[in-house]
């Protein structure tokens, strides 16, 4: 439950930040949150797995 919430937050993150590009920086600062929302993604499947083994 809490993974999959994780992964809706996540998701809408990435949504949100495609989508609200106003000015240059602001279309940086998006860039380096969907990215850093996209390693943390890809960071937290081996933890999920994990911790689906242990449950």
């Amino acid at each position: 439950m809490v993974k999959r919430s994780l992964g809706f937050f996540f998701f809408l993150l990435i949504v949100l930040a495609s989508r609200t590009k106003v000015s240059p920086a602001a279309d940086v600062e998006d860039s380096v949150a969907a990215a850093s929302a996209r390693s943390f993604a890809n960071a937290s499947l081996p933890l999920a797995h994990i911790l689906r083994i242990f449950s």
